[in-house]
């Protein structure tokens, strides 16, 4: 399973696209399987810097969860954020 979030950071051009993406990784550790389900975990502290809007564009903050195999059960990924979110004051 692949889990990941990603955000938007301007690249100086003042254009909302994909060249302003930035994809965090979050490296899973198998712990065991438990009454017959397989279950990871991951503790990943990052400072995280994200532009709600570029240019004339509104972005947030994203989450992705990816199997690439076969599942015979249900599979489930979950994130938790924890800290605050700050305005930045506008460069001069």
């Amino acid at each position: 399973m692949e889990l990941k979030f990603y955000t938007y950071f301007d690249n100086g051009d003042g254009v909302g696209d994909l060249s302003d993406i930035t994809f965090h990784r979050i490296v899973l550790s198998d712990q065991g399987t438990f009454q017959g389900t397989a279950v990871s975990t991951a503790n990943h502290q990052v400072l995280v810097f994200a532009d709600e809007l570029i240019g004339t564009s509104h972005f947030q903050i994203g989450i992705e969860v990816r199997l690439t195999g076969l599942a015979t059960q249900v599979a489930q990924g979950q994130i938790t954020f924890s800290g605050y979110i700050e305005d930045l004051p506008v460069a001069p």
